[in-house]
């Protein structure tokens, strides 16, 4: 397994990462906004408000490193095919990116409490992910007509890169079957806009470029809570934990924040006849103006039913509140998303040792609601996205299980100015390792 994995994983990093995305919608704001979750999380309808697990990193929640027992280490990439809707003009465009890069760990090895005496009700864990948040890539050509006279007509290119990274440091407290999360995030990046005007109609014709560049930085917090109702036990094997079912509730969100921003702008004007010849008329780049915008709060809660090891169905209720949305520099209105989320997973046979097919997660999920995105008429655009993959368990030097999570998404949006249908394929691996903490005992 491993063999096949490993040449398939550096082929799918190498797509992504060679891919150049032309997504019309991230012209708008701060960008497409990209999904948090990892492959796992994400397949089953990013229902992450009640998802918890021993093995895997929920960041989306982070109280649900209360009951992470294994150290865990997680990165995804995406590739992403889309053709999006402008009237009766049609783009296609396909982009790559990598998704995350994930550690937590519990400040407690599990094989070493299960020789301690000593039985704690309470443990502590801890991580560290970073994660594009934003994503701006585009490059159109367009016709305008001259405001002058409309039957000249102005060619212009229009051109964008860059995006919002966060890093956040979360925290995750479990006592007995309540926990509570924290997690501070540090958001920073840039975007750069260009917008090149070219006057080719013109005597000795010559084209503007106006390039915007943003540079931005937050800090921001953010908590969770949950808690594991047990609602059934199999009286015959009390001490078997898989004969224990779960109710999983959780609820996690945050307020809005203030994202500071420096802008710089740098305008000039070239020949097109002679590229050497050129006039500065403003530079901003040693002078930036210093902006403050308004970052939306959002707000989920769901549950998760869990048979351990067999079954595992997940909902939740998702909002951000997107029009609080405010950016200095531009003017743009956005409307709140609405979501609810859910999916499941389904092991035929957890402890298989002669067929692998049935040792295989298998997932699905499904996402429906409204987008930020508003029509002409300022109403809200429709999202729809249906998911599905498996986890395929691979056994690492240390005899420890890991996966390999693979996805694929089908998505549309409707209603909005730009209507966009996709195709979306995703890569992660969760890699699993029990010899952090271990306390070894000599009699």
């Amino acid at each position: 397994m491993k063999q096949i994995l490993l040449p398939v994983f550096c082929s799918f990093a190498f797509v992504c990462l060679a891919q150049q995305q032309n997504a019309l919608l991230s012209r708008f704001g701060l960008g497409t906004t990209l999904p948090s979750q990892p492959t796992g999380i994400y397949t089953i309808g990013s229902a992450a408000a009640g998802f918890r697990d021993p093995y895997q990193i929920n960041p989306d929640n982070p109280a649900s490193l209360g009951f992470l027992e294994h150290t865990a280490f997680e990165l995804g990439m995406s590739v992403k095919n889309s053709t999006q809707l402008i009237g009766a003009e049609q783009y296609n465009s396909t982009s790559g990116y990598m998704r995350q890069i994930m550690l937590a760990l519990p400040t407690r090895n599990p094989y070493a409490d299960q020789n301690n005496p000593i039985k704690h009700k309470s443990i502590y864990s801890t991580g560290l992910t970073l994660a594009p948040k934003t994503q701006v890539g585009y490059n159109i050509n367009a016709l305008y007509p001259h405001p002058d006279n409309d039957t000249v007509r102005i060619s212009t290119n229009l051109q964008g890169i860059g995006g919002l990274n966060t890093l956040s440091w979360m925290h995750g407290y479990r006592y007995k079957q309540f926990a509570v999360g924290a997690a501070i995030d540090f958001d920073f990046g840039s975007i750069s806009k260009v917008r090149e005007n070219y006057y080719d109609f013109l005597p000795g014709a010559y084209a503007e470029l106006t390039e915007d560049i943003l540079s931005m930085r937050n800090i921001g917090l953010r908590g969770g809570l949950m808690y594991d109702f047990k609602i059934k036990t199999d009286k015959t094997t009390p001490d078997d934990p898989n004969s224990t079912h779960h109710l999983v509730v959780g609820v996690f969100g945050q307020g809005n924040q203030s994202l500071s921003i420096d802008e710089s702008t740098f305008y000039f004007r070239r020949s097109i006849e002679n590229y050497v010849r050129r006039d500065t008329l403003r530079n901003t780049l040693a002078n930036p103006n210093q902006l403050t915008a308004t970052l939306p709060g959002n707000f989920s809660i769901g549950a998760m039913y869990e048979q351990p090891n067999k079954l595992r169905l997940a909902a939740s209720y998702r909002r951000d509140f997107w029009s609080a949305y405010r950016n200095p520099t531009e003017n743009i209105t956005y409307g709140d998303i609405s979501v609810v989320q859910f999916g499941g997973e389904y092991i035929p046979d957890y402890n298989s040792y002669n067929s692998a097919l049935r040792r295989i997660r298998y997932r699905g999920g499904v996402v429906y609601g409204t987008d930020r995105y508003l029509g002409t008429d300022g109403s809200s655009s429709i999202q729809l996205s249906v998911r599905a993959g498996v986890g395929l368990p691979f056994k690492m030097p240390r005899r420890q299980v890991s996966l390999a999570n693979i996805s694929v998404e089908y998505g549309q949006l409707s209603g909005a100015v730009i209507n966009d249908r996709y195709y979306k394929a995703t890569l992660g691996l969760q890699l699993n390792d029990d010899s952090w903490f271990f306390k070894r005992r000599y009699e």
